[in-house]
């Protein structure tokens, strides 16, 4: 999935030869991503949530959300927690279940299951693997 995100970026490079209209949709993303990390904890934290906190509709919101990633909104904020939970498995004091909670799942097992779909390992091996490279081995 990161990969779709430096994709995504590539083709809108390629596609849009102005770069105001780059600088307005990477604008766009950022204040997306500020909005959903603002209300990471928050599990019902949802696509009107995020239109309201940015002041566009729902619609308008999932459009270019679209548009620029591939992805539906609710898709897109959750690709943002587990970004969020990849980076909190660095910190060794948190356990599986306080990062989900933590980005926001309801379930440490949903989450579980979700993060191992989207990156293809368990958040456990990926900490695991994660925490071995840090340290060098």
């Amino acid at each position: 999935m990161q990969n779709l995100f430096l994709e995504s970026n590539r083709s809108m490079s390629r596609e849009n030869k102005s770069t105001g209209t780059n600088h307005k949709r990477l604008s766009f993303l950022g204040k997306a991503d500020r909005a959903i990390l603002e209300h990471l904890e928050e599990e019902d934290f949802s696509v009107n949530r995020l239109a309201s906190a940015i002041c566009l509709s729902r619609s308008q919101v999932h459009r270019k959300i679209k548009a620029i990633t591939g992805l539906s909104t609710s898709i897109y904020i959750r690709m943002i927690r587990l970004q969020k939970a990849k980076e909190l498995l660095t910190v060794e004091e948190l356990t599986i279940s306080e990062i989900a909670y933590r980005v926001g799942f309801k379930s440490p097992v949903y989450f579980s299951q979700i993060f191992k779909k989207t990156f293809g390992k368990s958040p456990t091996e990926s900490r695991s693997k994660m925490i071995s490279s840090l340290l060098g081995h």
